[in-house]
This record gives C-alpha cells, sequence and structure tokens, in this order.
C-alpha cells in the first residue's frame, strides 16, 4: 500500500503507542529519568510515580524529604525543561 502523504516516524512511533496503551508507561519512564538528571537528590528517593501529570516521591528520610521540598518548585521548572513539555503539574514529596 502506498501513501501519498509521507508520516514522520516520530508521529507513527506515537500512534502505535497510543494505540497499545503504553503512552502513559513511556512518559512515565521519561518524567523519571528527567526528574533523576536534573533535581541531584535521586538518591535519597526510594520510589517515583506519575500519574495525572503530578510525580510522587517516596523519599528515605524526613530530612531530605524537607531538603527536597524547598527547592521543588525549581526541580519542576527544570524536568519540564529537560522534558521539553509542561508535562508534569506538580511534585509530592512524602
Amino acid at each position: 500500500m502506498l501513501r501519498k502523504d509521507p508520516e514522520r516516524l516520530d508521529v507513527l512511533v506515537r500512534r502505535f503507542l497510543r494505540g497499545t496503551g503504553l503512552e502513559n508507561g513511556l512518559l512515565a519512564v521519561q518524567v523519571s529519568e528527567a526528574f533523576d538528571e536534573v533535581s541531584g537528590i535521586s538518591s535519597s528517593v526510594l520510589k517515583k510515580t506519575f500519574k495525572d501529570g503530578v510525580l510522587v516521591c517516596h523519599m528515605n528520610s524526613s530530612l531530605a524529604r524537607e531538603i527536597a521540598g524547598l527547592s521543588k518548585d525549581e526541580i519542576l521548572k527544570k524536568v519540564n525543561l529537560r522534558l521539553g513539555e509542561n508535562i508534569v503539574k506538580e511534585i509530592n514529596f512524602r
């Protein structure tokens, strides 16, 4: 089957991921990797979950949670800048 209008590969891959239900999982991995790269506190995070624009980070101590909370806005900006889109709306440290 020949197409008259060629499609970009990234469009085809996104359509495939959306069709198979893998798009949200891939997005969660990308957010987690971006957080690890820009935050500088990934060694204090036990577990991360991402759903509906909210990144929840479970910290290994209350002191680490308080320190992370002080720079939450800066980390949020850096993560979204790294992703190239405003994907993460909020970060919660627990």
